[in-house]
């Protein structure tokens, strides 16, 4: 993976859930940076609760 792709995170708004087709989705709302410092806004979704809860300020993902 390139790592010019990744986002940091500055902030972790907060963590919910949503119920998908039976399926539970967690989607934690974050404001990131680019590597290029711009600043954005998104919901990150993962399948795992404690993976959600456990998402951090200065947490990496792939955008």
């Amino acid at each position: 993976m390139d790592p010019n792709q990744y986002c940091t995170v500055l902030n972790v708004a907060n963590v919910i859930s949503t119920n998908i087709l039976g399926l539970t989705f967690w989607g934690a709302s974050v404001e990131f940076i680019t590597k290029d410092d711009h600043k954005s806004v998104g919901i990150v979704y993962f399948l795992n609760k404690d993976e959600a809860l456990d998402f951090r300020t200065g947490n990496r993902f792939l955008r």
